[in-house]
């Protein structure tokens, strides 16, 4: 439903779900090694200026699972920017596709 509301650009990859490590990067900043939230800082502001919906302090589920717990998946908090394992069935949080270009 997410992609016929809103159509990726043709040049793109299409909209998907980030892993862990990209969805830190969105949060962290590219190329930082350390949690924080300079990306979202950086990012916020440009997504406003086209009209999407900023990033909030809050968890965003990746498509990363826990390796070790079945029912556990990675997410990243965007208050702060810590990676968490939350248990996938009894947690409901936020999701934020990306596209690639």
């Amino acid at each position: 439903a997410f992609q016929t509301a809103h159509p990726a650009p043709v040049s793109s990859s299409g909209w998907y779900w980030p892993s862990v490590y990209e969805l830190k990067q969105v949060c962290w900043g590219q190329g930082v090694t350390s949690q924080g939230t300079s990306g979202k800082s950086m990012l916020n502001p440009l997504i406003g200026k086209v009209g999407g919906t900023s990033f909030v302090d809050d968890y965003y589920w990746s498509s990363t699972e826990s390796s070790n717990l079945s029912n556990y998946a990675r997410s990243v908090y965007f208050f702060d920017g810590p990676v968490v394992s939350l248990n996938k069935r009894s947690n409901a949080y936020r999701v934020r596709p990306l596209l690639a270009f």
